[in-house]
């Protein structure tokens, strides 16, 4: 594929392991429900700063990956990364050039309706999660991105990503 080198290709993966090992690394109890949505998280960032080569398809792989990873219910993940994130490829124009703030807004809702059509499917098979804990996660995962994102296009950058 044009444009893509073995180093760009590298940080990619690479960044997708890292996120699938931080988001199945045992945590102390106190600390499981306040893990960031981290996979979810590379994905919006790909998805907005590469929209030409990262889409859907690598959206629902990566989804059915975490599903196997996290022994959720197959294709919970998928269904819930590829429906947000086809929402996200409509607004990757705008949302590189928001103030943070506003970026932080955004990725908080964007993982609340991950989050939400998540709970959604396990409603209907009637093991919805029974605590306000489910959502923390959006909220932890607004508090990295400013950090996480510029760590990703500081390796973006590095290995002659496009911009």
């Amino acid at each position: 594929m044009e444009g893509f080198s073995i180093r760009y290709i590298g940080l990619i993966v690479l960044s997708f392991l890292v996120g699938m090992m931080l988001q199945v690394m045992p945590l102390p109890d106190w600390a499981v429900w306040a893990r960031p949505e981290w996979v979810f998280l590379i994905l919006i960032f790909w998805v907005v700063s590469q929209p030409q080569r990262m889409g859907l398809v690598v959206a629902f792989v990566v989804g059915l990956v975490m599903d196997l990873l996290t022994g959720t219910l197959f294709g919970l993940h998928a269904f819930a990364y590829t429906f947000v994130l086809y929402l996200t490829s409509t607004l990757h124009p705008k949302l590189r050039f928001f103030p943070l703030w506003q970026q932080l807004g955004i990725i908080f809702l964007l993982t609340l309706l991950e989050l939400a059509l998540q709970c959604w499917v396990l409603e209907i098979l009637g093991a919805s999660p029974d605590s306000w804990g489910y959502w923390v996660p959006a909220l932890t995962s607004i508090f990295i991105w400013p950090w996480f994102a510029l760590l990703l296009k500081e390796g973006n950058e590095m290995v002659g990503g496009y911009r």
